[in-house]
């Protein structure tokens, strides 16, 4: 484990280290958005997904959302993770979303938000098992 991603552990609360089953994303660039911190905003600097658990927890800098329940599908070279919610925009509305993510046996890993009421917002990064 990096000193990056023990560091992270610790902030998140994960003091012994991420389980085998727990693989945190953390990302590298961002697409969909007018800026790389509107596209932070809505997908976090990272997530940390259980595929065993059946969860996974949304990362912005140091802190983590809940874990959330989320459907798995496993593929030939990746496994994807995703759930259904409303998201609160600035102002107090309400906003369907879809959130994604793959994690790619090579230690790529890629979030997707979509809506339909904005254009899909992506975050490309890399894993730390």
């Amino acid at each position: 484990m990096t000193l990056c991603a023990a560091a992270l552990s610790i902030a998140l609360g994960l003091f012994a280290g991420p389980a085998a089953a727990d693989t945190l994303c953390t990302y590298e660039s961002y697409r969909g958005a007018r800026t790389d911190e509107i596209a932070k905003s809505w997908l976090g600097t990272g997530f940390l997904v259980d595929v065993d658990e059946v969860k996974i927890r949304r990362v912005y800098d140091n802190l983590a959302t809940s874990w959330t329940p989320v459907t798995i599908v496993r593929a030939e070279n990746f496994t994807s993770a995703s759930y259904q919610s409303t998201e609160m925009m600035h102002g107090g509305q309400g906003i369907s979303i879809r959130w994604g993510c793959r994690v790619y046996d090579d230690g790529r890993c890629e979030a997707m938000l979509e809506s339909r009421r904005m254009e899909a917002l992506i975050a490309v990064g890399k894993t730390l098992r």
